[in-house]
């Protein structure tokens, strides 16, 4: 059984959002288990969001297949095996992002890398403005940190050239 995923991971842009879906996913994996016959159907109704919910069961009646153990299995390990293969592309900023900040770095990121990625976004208070980002084993450091280092050490050379011509 094999769908579209991008579906389910529409609104996924955070590591964190990659994290609460596996968690519901796993819920619903917790719940094939209940000797209630109907806990699944529960959990579909009320322990998931209406999104992943709803994409189960459009799947499962568009197979014309029931609620069985083995077809919700699948359904959640390809979900669960596409969300795993997400690409992180992380990125260190210096303030606590805002929604709206989050939306534009991941437009951006939508528009400019082919596979589907998912933000991992930390806050280090010592970058004074940019960013450092790794994507793919590539590390590149765009803090005004970086520029402010090699500022300085021009700075002192000078300074220092300044007090040796004093003495």
């Amino acid at each position: 059984m094999s769908f579209d995923f991008a579906e389910i991971i529409e609104g996924v842009k955070t590591k964190s959002d990659a994290g609460e879906l596996l968690r519901e996913l796993e819920l619903l994996e917790n719940g094939l288990y209940n000797s209630d016959d109907n806990a699944i159907l529960k959990l579909l109704d009320e322990g998931v969001s209406k999104k992943l919910s709803s994409v189960i069961k459009n799947n499962i009646t568009k197979g014309n297949q029931s609620y069985t153990t083995d077809v919700i299995k699948t359904i959640l390990r390809e979900i669960k095996e596409g969300v795993n293969k997400l690409e992180i592309f992380r990125i260190d900023i210096g303030v606590e992002p805002t929604e709206k900040m989050i939306n534009t770095i991941y437009k951006w990121i939508s528009e400019n890398v082919e596979n589907k990625c998912v933000l991992d976004i930390s806050v280090d208070k010592t970058i004074i403005a940019g960013a450092r980002i790794s994507f793919r084993g590539k590390y590149t450091d765009m803090t005004m940190d970086k520029k402010w280092d090699e500022i300085w050490v021009e700075i002192m050379k000078d300074f220092k050239v300044i007090n040796k011509q004093e003495e």
